[in-house]
């Protein structure tokens, strides 16, 4: 997420010291989404830093929805991971969503894929 940094508090060198630095989404949310899907139109993207354990995490959950171990994720596998959450889906539905990240055109999300939609 971009960061509001106190400019009278910058260095000699440009750079913010770590404390001075927030980021924007516990400021405001509503611009952090307006400026995320900004972002996104303009085909840029903001990714989080992932901690190990949150990598790990992900991973692992990753796991679990690729039911047939096939190193992918389809429409149905997704499906079924939705359903087990209480998310009800149609199935053309879950087709543009993959659609959105399958840069590969498969029609399945490998895991790189799956780090982009988390």
């Amino acid at each position: 997420m971009p960061e509001i940094v106190d400019e009278e508090q910058e260095g000699a060198d440009g750079e913010m010291p770590h404390s001075t630095r927030r980021d924007v989404a516990a400021v405001n949310s509503s611009l952090a989404t307006s400026i995320c899907h900004w972002m996104k139109k303009h085909g840029k993207t903001v990714r989080p830093k992932l901690s190990s354990e949150q990598k790990q995490q992900l991973r692992e959950c990753f796991e679990l929805m690729d039911q047939d171990g096939s190193g992918a994720i389809d429409a149905e596998e997704l499906g079924a991971a939705f359903k087990l959450l209480g998310i009800k889906m149609k199935r053309a539905e879950l087709e543009d969503l993959l659609a959105e990240v399958d840069h590969d055109g498969s029609g399945e999300v490998e895991y790189l894929e799956f780090l982009e939609i988390m």
